[in-house]
């Protein structure tokens, strides 16, 4: 008789916040709550983008909050995207915001997110040489560990609903049925969900993202 692995599935949730608006404390919040790990991905320059976008950014005593509460990502120096700029103004926007931030929160930053998630493979290993570990995508429908780090796949673009992949359904049905698969076949899983907080503010989610935490915060741990 063949030896037959049996294990219980592990299902580690994760969270990431892009862009640094002043409504990423509801997020941190429901974090704390549920016990999931965020990270909050903030460009330098974090209040232009705000300003230009139409939110209001997050207030210094908020972002110090978040800075002894969660993990900061860089995610630039101006958000440009960065297959769309020459490539030295590139190079500047993924080492200076990573020596910026580090200078700012006081510990290493090992994590960067691609703006808009816009990469190539020069872009990729300029991450790479610049000393990060990890670097986000916006991919989403992935419940594994990334095929590339330096490339990683999330899981759901939570509070957003206009995205193709939804199909004509909601992104929570979408979240929800990512996490069926999770249950139903014996693996470990990493269920990766993203969001901008003012997005989910722009299309009145708010509850469905509470719904979203309650319904994840029954799987963790």
């Amino acid at each position: 008789m063949k030896n037959k692995r049996w294990w219980v599935s592990v299902i580690k949730f994760e969270i990431s916040v892009d862009d640094g608006c002043k409504l990423d404390n509801r997020i941190a919040k429901l974090c704390q709550k549920y016990d999931i790990p965020c990270t909050f991905y903030i460009p330098i320059d974090y209040i232009t983008l705000a300003i230009n976008k139409g939110y209001e950014p997050l207030p210094q005593a908020s972002y110090r909050w978040l800075i002894d509460n969660f993990e900061i990502g860089s995610h630039g120096v101006t958000h440009r995207y960065l297959t769309q700029i020459p490539f030295a103004e590139a190079k500047d926007e993924i080492r200076a915001s990573k020596q910026m931030l580090e200078n700012l929160i006081g510990r290493p930053v090992t994590k960067f997110c691609y703006p808009r998630g816009y990469s190539n493979p020069d872009i990729k290993e300029e991450v790479r040489k610049a000393g990060y570990k990890y670097a986000r995508s916006t991919t989403i429908g992935h419940i594994k560990e990334p095929t590339d780090p330096l490339f990683a796949e999330t899981t759901v673009h939570i509070g957003c609903p206009v995205r193709p992949e939804y199909e004509g359904s909601t992104w929570l049905k979408y979240a929800e049925d990512r996490l069926k698969e999770c249950r139903r076949i014996n693996q470990d899983y990493i269920y990766h969900a993203w969001c901008h907080s003012w997005e989910i503010d722009k299309y009145n989610e708010w509850d469905n993202v509470r719904k979203f935490f309650k319904m994840i915060g029954k799987h963790n741990g």
